[in-house]
């Protein structure tokens, strides 16, 4: 009976060595998934786990928007590379393709594309025109079609900011072309325009393509304009082609009488060009200005500065045709003074000497050339400008012709001495 004991209690203690032999060299496992399959543990701070939901490389995650994003329906988009959302509201300079470009996001994040489009950025207010790929046009012209529904010209600088309320001098085609850009960035086209510039106004005129006229004539309605090299409108007397003219303050030619300095400017009627510049001849228009005269005709001399003046017109406007230097009489025989009527001609009177193309002022007093030797062109006194005939108004002989070929009897005459 005791031997029995033993050997059981001896089985028993050699059966828990062996289980706790076995326990000790068991494989480390995990409970089992829902799958019922055992998983060996892994590092969870291993990047290379297949199972990190953050793995870029795993089909199954979708990447965050970053940068530039061009959708399908052409809209265009900006992602913030930080946080990936849209840019909104905002101008931005981004690189495309190599090259920088500006965009403009709204509210909605849009890029704007096809159009004008006013913006305020750092609190000033400009305006910018976008294309169908979104990028801001740049550094040039552009004709563009407005709200209205017409066409203007607009230039945008190297941010893609148009151009306003200034002059700018733009190079197309090595030529160089002057325009105007209104506070709305339109330039401006077929009209005179004012520009100020340095505190002082000029008019320009500016064609259908919006460039300024330079060096040429230009008449506006009925008035016209000459435009220096810059395009600027002339004014004051100035001397183009060889004639001098006369401008106003608004750069509009000017006719008749105008004064520049101390010295009166008579300048044609017809042609602009200053035909006279001679301050006795003002005074005698003055004398007459309201006179009649029984032709188209007035004459008037002016015996103290030597002077004959011929005159076209009616009362009230006499517009002086010839002005000339004339020899009247030396003080011991004056030339008569007052108001007469042309009367009688002739080819030449004298004895001794011959005076050719006379015409009658009153009596013996004539107009008439200088002497010359009896019954020919052998000049013997031609001397003109000073007081020495005998009370007759002398001339040039061709000047004497002139008014023998050309002023009617019945003329109005007045000499006068101051």
């Amino acid at each position: 009976m005791k031997v029995h004991l033993k050997q059981i209690l001896w089985s028993v203690l050699c059966m828990g060595c062996i289980c706790a032999g076995l326990l000790l060299n068991a494989p480390e496992t995990v409970r089992a998934e829902d799958n019922g399959e055992p998983t060996t543990q892994t590092d969870p701070t291993d990047p290379t786990d297949p199972t990190d939901p953050t793995d870029p490389t795993d089909p199954d995650v979708e990447e965050l928007p970053s940068g530039l994003v061009r959708k399908d329906n052409q809209q265009i988009m900006y992602y913030d590379p930080q946080t990936h959302q849209p840019v909104k509201s905002r101008l931005m300079k981004i690189t495309e393709n190599g090259t920088a470009y500006y965009f403009y996001f709204d509210r909605n994040g849009y890029a704007y594309r096809n159009g004008l489009h006013r913006l305020t950025v750092s609190g000033v207010a400009r305006y910018y025109y976008f294309l169908p790929n979104g990028h801001a046009f740049t550094g040039g012209l552009r004709r563009i079609q407005a709200s209205d529904g017409n066409k203007y010209y607009y230039c945008f600088d190297s941010k893609g900011r148009a151009y306003t309320s200034r002059l700018r001098k733009l190079v197309i085609k090595g030529k160089a072309y002057y325009y105007y850009f209104k506070a709305n960035g339109r330039a401006v086209t077929n009209r005179i325009y004012p520009v100020v510039r340095s505190g002082k106004k000029y008019y320009h005129y500016f064609n259908q393509y919006g460039r300024a006229l330079t060096s040429k004539w230009k008449t506006v309605g009925k008035k016209r304009y000459y435009f220096d090299k810059y395009g600027r409108a002339l004014v004051g007397r100035k001397k183009i082609n060889k004639n001098y003219y006369f401008f106003n303050s608004k750069g509009v030619c000017q006719t008749g009488w105008h004064k520049t300095g101390k010295k009166w400017y008579y300048y044609d009627t017809k042609k602009y060009k200053q035909k006279f510049a001679n301050n006795d001849l003002h005074t005698a228009a003055k004398r007459i200005a309201k006179k009649e005269s029984e032709t188209d005709y007035y004459i008037v001399i002016d015996t103290d500065h030597c002077w004959l003046f011929v005159f076209k017109g009616k009362a009230g406007d006499w517009k002086p045709i010839r002005c000339w230097r004339c020899s009247p009489g030396k003080p011991s025989t004056p030339t008569v003074l007052g108001y007469y009527k042309v009367g009688i001609k002739g080819y030449s009177f004298g004895r001794g000497f011959s005076c050719y193309y006379y015409t009658q002022i009153l009596g013996n007093y004539l107009i008439h050339s200088g002497t010359y030797r009896q019954g020919t062109r052998t000049l013997l006194d031609g001397r003109i400008g000073v007081k020495i005939s005998h009370g007759c108004v002398r001339l040039d002989i061709d000047h004497a012709k002139w008014i023998y070929d050309t002023i009617p009897t019945r003329t109005q005459i007045y000499i006068y001495d101051e």
